[in-house]
C-alpha cells in the first residue's frame, strides 16, 4: 500500500480506561442528576501517561490508592490531551474525573 509523502501513521499501543459514572451527593430534591449526562471522556493509558481523546469538558483528575486516599490530583482542561502521572505510582489505582456538575466518572488503572 502506497502512502502519501510526509504521511506518518499514528500508531499508539494503549489501553482504553473503562469509565463509569458516580453521584457526588444527592443534592437538593429539586435539582436531580441529569438523566442523560454527556458521554464519558475517552481516556487511554500507556505506561504512566493518560491520553484524552477528542472533545471533553474540564475535569479535576484524582488518582486514589487502595485505601481511598488521593495520591495525585490535577486539573484537566478541555484542551488537555495528555497527563503524565508520577513514575513513583505503581500498582492498581482508581481514577476519578470530577465534573462541575454533581457527578464524576471513575475507573481503574494499573501502573
Amino acid at each position: 500500500m502506497m502512502q502519501a509523502q510526509g504521511y506518518i501513521p499514528k500508531v499508539r499501543i494503549d489501553f482504553g480506561v473503562q469509565l463509569n459514572m458516580g453521584d457526588i451527593d444527592d443534592g437538593p430534591i429539586g435539582n436531580p442528576m441529569p438523566k442523560s449526562p454527556a458521554n464519558p471522556p475517552m481516556v487511554y493509558i500507556e505506561g504512566n501517561v493518560l491520553f484524552f481523546d477528542g472533545d471533553h469538558s474540564g475535569y479535576e483528575l484524582t488518582i486514589r490508592d487502595d485505601n481511598g486516599n488521593a495520591v495525585y490530583i490535577t486539573t484537566v482542561t478541555s484542551t488537555t490531551a495528555t497527563v503524565i502521572l508520577p513514575s513513583t505510582l505503581q500498582g492498581q489505582y482508581e481514577i476519578r474525573l470530577y465534573s462541575e456538575e454533581s457527578y464524576y466518572y471513575y475507573g481503574y488503572i494499573v501502573l
